[in-house]
């Protein structure tokens, strides 16, 4: 079985599972980690948050998050206690709503 990947709009990468596995080539990782730090760069902040447990949490965690930009596309991950937001905001101001809605905030450090 063979799955192809597609970060960012990059040519697909090839993967394989048992006997038709194939090593990615050093110049198609490097686009990778290229394009994801783009992406980090042009507004995907990450934070760490305390405290979430169920749905409710969730729903108050991203109407913190859009107080400070409506328009932020959210993801909130409640397993790693992550949440992620595409956002044009400050992103201490992103943390603090966060944290003055009951769930201390920090943002994650590469």
């Amino acid at each position: 079985m063979t799955m192809a990947v597609i970060i960012a709009g990059l040519v697909p990468i090839m993967i394989g599972w048992g006997w038709h596995k194939k090593m990615l080539d050093l110049p198609t990782m490097e686009r990778a980690k290229v394009t994801i730090s783009t992406l980090q760069e042009v507004g995907m902040i990450e934070l760490n948050v305390e405290g979430m447990s169920c749905g409710h949490c969730v729903a108050r965690v991203t109407k913190a998050v859009l107080a400070a930009d409506s328009g932020a596309k959210v993801v909130v991950d409640l397993p790693s206690k992550t949440v992620k937001a595409d956002s044009s905001a400050d992103p201490a101001l992103i943390a603090s709503n966060i944290t003055e809605a009951g769930y201390p905030a920090t943002l994650k450090t590469a």
